[in-house]
């Protein structure tokens, strides 16, 4: 006797629809009702809340975070941040290049910070902005901080180029340390800009390190040298110097 399967599959499918479209119908609700709340209670409440959530990470986390860096509390809006930049998702990327302009200068330190993690020419660009525009000096400084993830040869020509300008202590200070270390090099304890001669030695001895030289060739920046400055009987201690090597960051190969 011949058995027909037809009704049978078409029963299936019709089973099998039913079933998906309840698994979607629960999807919908557990997103809308399921992700953290981070906009009830009060600024301690909503930054408890944005703090454990970073730390917990649970379904609807960076939506969550998100929606806190909102909020009218830069409390709340610099551990938002906080959480976001510990997740590194590339979606949440606006929201972080917002918060470099935020009213606060405690979100777009943060920020700005964090910003050069994406390592690409725009995230380059802003820092080099925000470090040349920002009224407060410590989102400048995490603007330099920023610039030592970034392998955009404007990155390294723009520390040099701070460390040797009218700028405040604290900023030239950042900028050779964040020079060294994207060369392979350290600042010693002792070297700082209150001491001209060893400063300006620092800042020629920096120009003269090849990969350097060529990080300003392919920035198309002008490089003077001021020869005499590295002249001086100053005994620099070649530790402090930029190292040369395969375990260094800054090589010719990432110049281009």
């Amino acid at each position: 006797m011949a058995v027909s399967l037809g009704s049978g599959n078409s029963r299936f499918r019709v089973v099998l629809a039913i079933i998906l479209a309840v698994v979607g119908l629960l999807a919908v609700v557990l997103w809308i009702t399921g992700r953290p709340d981070v906009t009830s209670g009060s600024e301690q409440d909503r930054t408890a809340a944005v703090i454990r959530i970073s730390s917990q990470r649970p379904f609807g986390a960076r939506d969550s975070l998100s929606t806190a860096a909102q909020d009218e509390s830069p409390i709340v809006r610099r551990a938002a941040i906080v959480g976001l930049t510990q997740m590194m998702d590339p979606k949440d990327r606006p929201v972080i290049e917002k918060a470099v302009r935020d009213q606060d200068a405690g979100v777009r330190a943060i920020a700005a910070e964090s910003l050069g993690k994406f390592n690409d020419a725009p995230a380059t660009g802003e820092l080099i902005r925000v470090l040349e525009t920002d009224r407060d000096e410590s989102v400048r400084i995490a603007a330099l901080r920023g610039l030592v993830d970034c392998d955009d040869p404007r990155a390294i020509v723009t520390m040099v180029e701070t460390a040797g300008k009218n700028a405040s202590y604290e900023v030239k200070l950042q900028a050779a340390k964040s020079a060294l270390r994207k060369a392979g090099g350290r600042l010693l304890p002792g070297r700082n800009p209150d001491n001209d001669v060893l400063w300006r030695e620092l800042i020629q001895r920096l120009k003269r390190d090849q990969r350097i030289r060529l990080a300003y060739a392919a920035a198309g920046t002008q490089l003077i040298d001021n020869p005499a400055d590295a002249d001086t009987r100053s005994h620099i201690d070649p530790r402090m110097l930029p190292a040369v090597g395969p375990t260094t960051r800054l090589t010719p190969g990432k110049l281009k």
